[in-house]
């Protein structure tokens, strides 16, 4: 599964316009990707959608628009994909 970059992400104005229909859109994927162990407790299985998802939603609250600050966040998101598509702990 290939990890994200700067160019899969949108500016902080354009994720504005279109946040409501992406992240209903993203809701309904995450509904497919979540088991229930008991009243309790859900495992959710995170991939490249929900993660880019993650990414945008960070960069929005904390209002993050310069290029080390992504690259911040895609350092910390990344691994979590390569995980998701490996079944491996990052090293």
């Amino acid at each position: 599964m290939q990890t994200l970059t700067r160019d899969n992400l949108m500016g902080l104005e354009q994720y504005a316009a279109i946040r409501p229909t992406f992240r209903a859109e993203v809701m309904a994927h995450k509904r497919d990707r979540q088991v229930a162990i008991g009243p309790y407790a859900t495992l959710y299985f995170e991939d490249r959608l929900t993660m880019q998802y993650q990414v945008q939603e960070m960069l929005r609250i904390e209002r993050v628009f310069e290029a080390e600050g992504i690259e911040d966040e895609l350092a910390a998101y990344n691994p979590l994909i390569r995980m998701a598509a490996t079944g491996k702990r990052p090293s």
